[in-house]
């Protein structure tokens, strides 16, 4: 190792050889030396022995510029945006830089490309319109950022809202990867939120998945349910849930059959096996509100898809139909027996147990049900699979025709007996 000031003095010829010697050893070692040669000239080579670098004078004289280290390493200086370190010949202002303590840019054309740190990966630091693309091995734009527009895309190259995904097969997948059997576990959430004008963040509703267990129990099984929430001003409620045998229950409801056997108020849709039920309860106000701004009908009744009755509006009243077209009748004849089968109905008096204090008039289902079988449905002391009792109940309106037949009976016998009396006193 050595160094030298380059300047070949008039000596003796051992003199003049050792200085040469010395001089073309620095030469061969790049002034190998753990301090710097003196005199120094531009582009002059120094091995930094201490630093072990090694270096060259720049153009003026005025410092070193590290080109490696002695073990093979490439070492650049940090550059910028705009001249970059690491560039290319025809193309100087791309290439790549150092934007700070271990960090690096890649630059194109000047602009911040990508920024990697030891933190962090940042695509576009710079905001400037660079749109990001993604290829797949089928889809040129698997992912797509269009930087004008602030945009994203999934399968599309021009996204017209924040977020557009287009595919053949354009599914999402969240799944919890959290393995439990819980009611209400393996949930999953979309949460959406706003900004108050203070710049309080608020959460105004969420969709939720959750795993619906036996009883509200633990099972493992697939079982789910789909809850939507909203937020009433204070809390994020439940307002609808759409149950795993698809049974929606609406407005909070807990139970799927609200009212049935039970006290429970709500709103809900029950599925059986022969169809789907509906059922609404209340407290205190209205359950059902039905309104209709022109005269006709508010509630229709069909069966097997042809029309049996239904409730009507008018201008005044509502009237209640049932299904009395003659077109649908046949084996038509009068009622000839009227008197004899109204002297067999047994009106009674009585109150229901529910209400003992109000005493009504009325009949037993299952008495007028011998005299007239249509004016009353079920079976006397019926009860369902659960043990629970099925109640018969009667339409007082199909005693009319009866009634209306027999006093038409008792005014012709009365008419006849005045005649006969007119007749004596004549």
């Amino acid at each position: 190792m050595a160094t030298t000031d380059y300047s070949l003095a008039n000596a003796s010829g051992a003199a003049f050889r050792a200085d040469l010697n010395q001089t073309l050893q620095a030469i061969v070692s790049n002034n190998s030396s753990a301090t710097e040669p003196n005199p120094t000239f531009a582009f002059m080579w120094w091995v930094d022995t201490t630093n072990n670098l090694l270096k060259q004078r720049n153009t003026a004289n005025s410092a070193w510029v590290t080109l490696g280290t002695l073990d093979g390493g490439r070492l650049l200086k940090d550059g910028s945006s705009a001249a970059p370190a690491l560039a290319f010949a025809a193309d100087t202002d791309t290439g790549l830089t150092r934007g700070g303590a271990n960090q690096l840019k890649f630059v194109a054309a000047g602009d911040d490309v990508v920024t990697a740190s030891s933190s962090d990966v940042v695509i576009n630091e710079g905001g400037n319109n660079l749109d990001v693309r993604i290829e797949g091995q089928n889809n040129s734009a698997l992912l797509f950022t269009d930087a004008s527009t602030d945009r994203v895309g999934i399968g599309v190259s021009d996204p017209g809202t924040f977020v557009e995904i287009a595919s053949e097969a354009p599914y999402v997948t969240i799944r919890n990867s959290t393995q439990e059997d819980n009611d209400g576990g393996r949930e999953s959430k979309f949460i959406f939120e706003g900004e108050q004008s203070g710049g309080e963040i608020s959460t105004l509703a969420e969709i939720g998945a959750f795993h619906q267990g036996v009883n509200g129990g633990s099972s493992d099984d697939q079982k789910g349910r789909l809850v939507f929430f909203t937020n009433g001003g204070s809390a994020v409620n439940e307002v609808l849930t759409l149950g795993g045998d698809g049974d929606a229950l609406f407005c909070g409801t807990s139970v799927i059959t609200p009212g049935k056997n039970n006290t429970d108020v709500g709103a809900s849709f029950e599925k059986t096996a022969n169809g789907t039920s509906l059922y609404v309860s209340n407290g205190t106000t209205v359950p059902i509100f039905v309104n209709r701004n022109t005269t006709g009908t508010v509630f229709a009744v069909r069966y097997q898809s042809v029309a049996k009755g239904g409730i009507d509006v008018t201008t005044t009243s509502v009237v209640y139909n049932t299904s009395s077209d003659y077109r649908l009748k046949e084996n038509i004849v009068g009622i000839n027996d009227a008197i004899d089968r109204v002297k067999q109905l047994k009106p009674k008096r009585f109150n229901f147990i529910q209400e003992p204090s109000i005493v009504v008039d009325g009949f037993m289902a299952h008495e007028a049900q011998e005299v007239v079988p249509e004016s009353v449905t079920g079976t006397k002391d019926e009860i369902d699979d659960k043990g629970e009792p099925v109640y018969q109940g009667i339409d007082h309106s199909k005693l009319v025709p009866l009634l209306t037949a027999a006093l038409q009976d008792a005014i012709s016998q009365i008419e006849t007996l005045t005649s006969r009396v007119d007749a004596l006193e004549a």
